[in-house]
C-alpha cells in the first residue's frame, strides 16, 4: 500500500509539473447529438420509447414481457440509428461527387461529418521533453557513487577479458579457504585421496 501511495504521489507530481488539464474521473457518456441532420423524429421517438421501457424495467425487474420488449426496441433503435447515419453519409458523399467539377465542392466537403478530435491534455509538449532530458541526462555523482561506478567498470572489464568470472586464475587464498572447508570422515573420490590427507 505504501508503494502504491508513493507511485500515485509521483504521478500527481508529474501531472502538476506538466500542466495537465484536470479531467473528470467519470466523463459523461457521448449521447447522440440532437442537432445531427440524420437524427430525425423517428429516432427521437424510438429513443423516448426506449427510455420509458428502461424505467419500467427498473421498476419491475421480474417482468419478462417488459424485458423482451425493451430488448427488441433497443435492437430496433440501434438499427434505425445506424441506417439513418449511413444513409446521411452516403448522401453527403454523393453530393460531394456531384460537385467535384463545380464551385460547391468545398462547401459540401465541410458539411461532411468529421470526428471532432479531443484537445490534448498536455498544454506544452516541451515540458515532457525537458523533464525526461533532465531525468536521463548527465548527473553529478558523489564520491560513493563514483566508487561504485569504478568497481562496476572493473568487474565489466574482468568479465570482458575472461568472458566468465570462473575463467579467472585461482588465487592461493581461495585454495586455502576451500581446503579448510573440507569435512573429515568422507569417502574419497576416484583418485583415492582422503580429505584428511590433504
Amino acid at each position: 500500500n505504501r508503494a502504491v501511495e508513493s507511485l500515485n504521489n509521483i504521478f500527481d507530481l508529474t501531472a502538476s509539473l506538466s500542466n495537465l488539464k484536470d479531467s473528470n474521473r467519470n466523463p459523461p457518456k457521448n449521447n447522440t447529438n440532437n442537432n445531427d441532420k440524420w437524427f430525425d423524429n423517428e429516432c427521437k421517438n424510438l429513443r423516448k420509447q426506449l427510455r420509458n421501457l428502461s424505467n419500467q424495467k427498473h421498476r419491475d425487474p421480474d417482468n419478462q414481457n417488459i424485458r423482451l420488449h425493451y430488448g427488441e426496441t433497443l435492437k430496433q433503435y440501434k438499427n434505425t440509428v445506424r441506417k439513418k447515419r449511413d444513409q446521411h453519409v452516403r448522401n453527403q458523399l454523393h453530393a460531394i461527387e456531384e460537385s467535384i467539377k463545380t464551385n460547391h465542392f468545398w462547401e459540401n466537403w465541410n458539411t461532411l461529418n468529421k470526428q471532432k478530435h479531443d484537445d490534448l491534455p498536455i498544454q506544452n509538449g516541451n515540458i515532457w521533453v525537458n523533464h525526461f532530458s533532465n531525468l536521463f541526462g548527465p548527473i553529478e555523482k558523489n564520491e560513493q557513487q563514483k566508487h561504485i561506478q569504478d568497481k562496476l567498470q572493473s568487474l565489466e572489464s574482468t568479465i570482458n577479458d575472461y568472458q566468465n568470472p570462473l575463467d579467472s586464475p585461482i588465487t592461493l587464498k581461495e585454495l586455502q579457504d576451500k581446503i579448510k572447508s573440507l569435512q573429515t570422515k568422507k569417502a574419497c573420490g576416484v583418485d583415492g585421496i582422503l580429505n584428511e590427507m590433504i
